[in-house]
């Protein structure tokens, strides 16, 4: 069980029979990015993909009207949902559960399904507003209330222009 708050430090209790893989200089596994079997931390299956090939399929998914709930699973996610069930189940029934940082990636490493890359909503926001600029699309962020918040708007709306 990954343990801890905030930035505090985290242990792993592997199950009977797992063995870590071999270590890398890398947290995350390159090797075939996307792969069709999910990385388990704690039970939770997580999409094992790369930060483009996620916004790739968010951005075809729009232009195909399809709608996708997407939660960013760090390990204060996983720890939450794991102490209460119905927050497990919300996060269960996301079409996808992208992997969001370093105790994650050592947690999915050390279970036997490394992760090929940090797909973080801080770095995939910029991707898909160059993908909706290039596809013609737009994007609707919702309940922007700080003005720090509608500061970065604004940077968006100014560093995304269609020409």
């Amino acid at each position: 069980m990954l343990e801890g708050a905030g930035h505090g430090s985290m242990g792993l209790t592997l199950g009977p029979g797992v063995r870590p893989e071999a270590p890398s200089r890398s947290l995350f596994w390159q090797r075939d990015a996307v792969s069709p079997v999910a990385a388990r931390v704690m039970g939770m299956a997580l999409e094992r993909t790369t930060l483009a090939a996620a916004t790739s399929k968010l951005a075809a998914d729009a232009a195909g009207r399809r709608q996708k709930r997407v939660v960013f699973v760090n390990a204060h996610v996983v720890n939450s949902a794991w102490r209460d069930a119905s927050y497990w189940e919300t996060v269960a029934d996301a079409d996808m559960r992208l992997a969001d940082g370093s105790g994650l990636a050592i947690a999915a490493r050390l279970a036997g399904t490394p992760l090929p890359d940090n797909v973080n909503g801080t770095d995939m926001l910029p991707l898909l507003c160059r993908e909706a600029t290039v596809r013609g699309q737009r994007i609707f962020l919702l309940e922007l209330d700080s003005p720090r918040e509608r500061k970065v708007l604004f940077h968006y709306q100014e560093l995304f222009r269609p020409e």
